[in-house]
């Protein structure tokens, strides 16, 4: 009998430890996603301008607000469909924006928000789920809103500015990217074509080397993305050539890239 009183209580023990155990797990979850969506909401509220893009065909998608209107820009299949007009934006539930309506030749195109959390296709993380329908395709991505004002080191970044270079992957199997220097050629910033934002790059060291027809300078760099580190880049400079070589963290995977001459080189504008 008292073997039996002892299992019960034991049952009874487990059953509770279950319980507490669950409801943890889904206040974390709950936090969480409150936090995401809190974040998310608030720059929708005051944002100036979203951006959205995918792959598989590559896309991308700029909505741009003023105080009297809503316009975009919508580039399809890699650069083959291009065009833009005014924006719309729809409120559903807690008058937050779920849809963009975009105008084009007397038709409409619903672009679609999914308030999750989004990793577009090179592993860097965005705040939304992004749909659409053209031509009777669904074309899916990651988004964000811009906020309206830079944060102070953006804004410190964007002054030391000095300069851009373009550069094309070696093998063809990433998009091209573009890095921004400042007058003493160090790198600042990385951005892929069809991702929204930069990425921060932080200095880790300079190697000089003599020899050939021109000195060799290699400077490499950490890539900080959300405050961690993602990858990391060696930027090899000889006369007017210009290499990169980015390690990706994760996987240990290289990508190699030239500088792309056609493309306006250290100029003030970058090529996309």
């Amino acid at each position: 009998m008292n073997e039996q009183k002892i299992r019960t209580k034991k049952i009874k023990y487990y059953l509770l430890f279950l319980s507490v155990l669950f409801f943890f797990i889904q206040s974390c979850s709950n936090n969480a996603q409150e936090k995401h969506e809190k974040r998310t909401h608030q720059a929708e509220k005051k944002f100036s301008k979203f951006s959205a893009s995918g792959n598989e065909p590559g896309w991308n998608l700029d909505i741009i607000r003023s105080e009297s209107e809503m316009k975009y820009q919508m580039v399809l299949d890699y650069g083959e469909v291009q065009f833009s007009g005014s924006a719309k934006a729809l409120q559903h539930k807690s008058n937050d924006i779920s849809e963009f309506i975009l105008y084009h030749k007397g038709d409409s195109i619903s672009i679609h928000l999914l308030d999750k959390a989004c990793t577009d296709m090179a592993g860097f993380p965005h705040d939304l789920d992004v749909y659409f329908f053209y031509k009777d395709y669904k074309y899916i991505g990651c988004g964000d809103f811009d906020k309206v004002q830079l944060k102070e080191s953006e804004a410190q970044l964007i002054q030391k500015l000095n300069h851009y270079i373009c550069f094309e992957n070696d093998e063809n199997i990433s998009p091209r990217i573009w890095i921004s220097f400042n007058s003493k050629e160090f790198a600042l910033q990385v951005k892929y074509e069809g991702q929204n934002n930069a990425i921060d790059l932080k200095f880790i060291k300079e190697e000089y080397r003599e020899g050939g027809a021109h000195p060799t300078v290699i400077k490499y760099y950490d890539e900080i993305l959300d405050g961690d580190l993602n990858g990391s880049y060696k930027i090899t400079h000889s006369g007017i050539w210009d290499y990169v070589l980015y390690k990706r963290k994760r996987d240990g995977k290289e990508f190699h890239f030239t500088i792309d001459h056609e493309a306006n080189p250290y100029g003030k504008i970058p090529c996309f």
